[in-house]
């Protein structure tokens, strides 16, 4: 049996990954030696040979006929900025109902 990606009709959320280089970190220079890494073609081709299908952010990468791109899903509206000011807001509200809440016996 395969296995059938699907994607809801109203729309989805995505995810975008990120690195940094942390200030004061011990060894910077290998750091940025993972971030240039990181961000070729080459690495981000690897994602593949495990059918992981994810968008690359190089656009020099070579992407995979089995990969979806963005523009065949609908992806929901999402504002960056707006939820970067409500971060602190929407985790103390998730760990008021989400975490509290799971941990709590009888729920």
């Amino acid at each position: 049996m395969d296995l059938v990606v699907s994607f809801p009709k109203e729309g989805t959320g995505y995810e975008i990954g990120a690195e940094a280089l942390i200030k004061g970190a011990k060894h910077p220079n290998a750091a940025k030696l993972w971030m240039d890494w990181a961000l070729s073609p080459e690495a981000q081709a690897i994602a593949a040979t495990v059918k992981s299908y994810q968008v690359p952010s190089n656009p020099n990468t070579v992407v995979p006929k089995e990969a979806i791109s963005l523009d065949q899903v609908k992806l929901l509206s999402y504002d960056h900025e707006e939820s970067g000011k409500l971060r602190a807001k929407l985790s103390e509200r998730f760990g008021e109902e989400v975490r509290e809440g799971a941990a709590a016996p009888g729920k």
